[in-house]
């Protein structure tokens, strides 16, 4: 399991290196992961809330390293559906109440709590409703791929 502590390190170890070597790095090792971040799928996002992605991927991407077998397209597919479902059935409107479901019993569940703090709803966050909930299945569909 990734740790908060080991979510803070990423993140400092991120701002210290330029992103786009870190993106060249992920276009050779997991491309279909990449495509799918830069997907139209995120089209509708607005500047800062895809930056907010960017930021979020590379740190989920960090924290498993590049020494993982490449993920095949299809699962990635198959995975984000199933994140899909389980948000759209669950009963409740506000996000929180959306988002639970997600928590239980998962391996991963600091690096979520990460994505969700980031995503957090104030007045400093530009993030609009409909963008946290593309951007929390999306993450929550790298991590289950890189997981996997």
């Amino acid at each position: 399991m990734i740790t908060e502590r080991q979510i803070d390190d990423i993140i400092d170890h991120l701002e210290r290196q330029d992103d786009k070597e870190i993106i060249e790095e992920i276009s050779q090792s997991q491309p279909a992961l990449l495509s799918y971040v830069l997907s139209e799928g995120f089209e509708m996002l607005t500047k800062d809330e895809h930056k907010i992605m960017i930021f979020l991927f590379l740190v989920i991407y960090s924290a498993f390293g590049s020494e993982l077998e490449t993920i095949d397209p299809s699962d990635i597919e198959v995975t984000e559906d199933k994140n899909w479902e389980i948000f759209n059935e669950t009963s409740g409107t506000e996000f929180q109440d959306k988002i639970t479901p997600f928590f239980k019993d998962y391996n991963q569940e600091d690096l979520l709590a990460f994505v969700e703090d980031t995503l957090v709803d104030d007045e400093d966050n530009p993030v609009t409703p409909e963008g946290r909930a593309v951007i929390f299945i999306g993450m929550k569909t790298v991590v289950d791929c890189l997981v996997s």
